[in-house]
């Protein structure tokens, strides 16, 4: 659950550097470019040390990735969309949790920002009931200090609130 944040957050940073390097020349339409439109499954495991609960999990990762770079006139890249869906099922010797989420981000390189809006984290028990941990709204950050310039909605894993969920894997 936990690395699926640090994937995102990699990626973000990856991608704004990458992003940014393409960039420069005036601002023009031209046609947008889809540049990756795949699935992706991973399987790994979580060390107790590595993790905030404590407790060691299994984690399957199951999702589809679709970036959409927007051009000048002349073809360099002056934005970019990710599109980001899937599941993530996160198991203990105690308890599972299952997140379902779906999120785009959209690098704006003339701003220097990056607006992520959507459910980003739902995580409730795979036997179902209440969501533990709910990140959902907009959250636009500086894409050079990596800081927020502003949030909206609920954003649990911002604030740290991972009590409900470590209660389910790590009673």
């Amino acid at each position: 659950m936990y690395r699926k944040l640090q994937a995102r957050l990699a990626a973000t940073t990856v991608g704004a550097v990458t992003i940014m390097a393409m960039a420069a020349g005036p601002a023009a339409a031209a046609p947008p470019v889809v540049v990756l439109d795949e699935s992706f499954e991973d399987n790994y495991s979580v060390p107790a040390e590595e993790d905030p609960c404590g407790v060691d999990t299994d984690v399957t990762l199951v999702e589809h990735v679709r970036i959409t770079e927007f051009l000048d006139k002349d073809g360099n890249v002056r934005s970019a969309q990710v599109h980001v869906h899937g599941t993530t099922t996160t198991t203990s010797a105690h308890g599972e949790l299952v997140d379902r989420w779906a999120l785009t981000e959209r690098f704006d390189l003339e701003a220097g920002t990056v607006a992520t809006t959507g459910n980003v984290w739902n995580v409730h028990p795979a036997s179902g009931g209440r969501v533990l941990i709910n990140d959902s709204g907009r959250v636009v950050m500086d894409l050079e200090t990596g800081e927020p310039i502003s949030i909206r909605g609920p954003h649990d894993t911002l604030e740290g609130n991972f009590e409900a969920a470590c209660a389910i894997l790590n009673p």
